[in-house]
């Protein structure tokens, strides 16, 4: 298996580019979690003191002001997701080309390890592309699971594709 060193410098700054987005949108998204709940506990606090209207009513400001930013931080989230497909799907589209054009240059024998490997690449890149509709579909109840799944999906397809690169080669 033969891989040029651009390619692997390439992976491993993907790799960590994506690992940061990742720990970065569970933070913003736990945070505006919490701050759902504490602004939740805020406006029954305030109602169980018997506060004044102006002040529950305040209060109550402040919780659909939290509810906004989470939905904001979950659309976010759900777009950097659909970002990181879209990148996978070009990756793939990349290594297609580069495949295609090292089969040109390489002998019958070595064409048929190139074919293989590009008709696997392509089946890859539609499954991937397929978790698009996955993000789409997904509901804030739904969010965690399906965010879960297709972050395993990503990481597995990077794997693979690694290899039915270097296969090819």
């Amino acid at each position: 298996m033969k891989t040029n060193a651009k390619t692997t410098g390439m992976l491993l700054v993907f790799s960590l580019v994506v690992s940061t987005v990742q720990y970065s949108c569970q933070s913003k998204v736990k945070q505006a979690t919490k701050d759902v709940q504490n602004e939740y506990k805020d406006v029954v606090q305030a109602k169980e003191k018997g506060a004044e209207p102006d002040k529950i009513q305040e209060e109550r400001q402040e919780l659909n002001q939290a509810r906004q930013d989470y939905v904001e931080t979950w659309e976010e989230e759900r777009n950097k997701i659909k970002d990181e497909i879209n990148e996978g799907v070009q990756r793939i589209d990349q290594s297609i080309a580069r495949l295609e054009q090292d089969m040109q240059k390489a002998d019958a024998n070595a064409r048929d390890k190139y074919l293989k490997s590009i008709s696997d690449l392509r089946q890859e890149r539609n499954q991937l592309e397929s978790r698009s509709k996955d993000v789409i579909a997904a509901t804030q109840a739904t969010w965690s699971n399906t965010k879960r799944q297709i972050r395993r999906d990503i990481d597995a397809s990077k794997d693979r594709i690694n290899r039915l690169v270097g296969d090819a080669r």
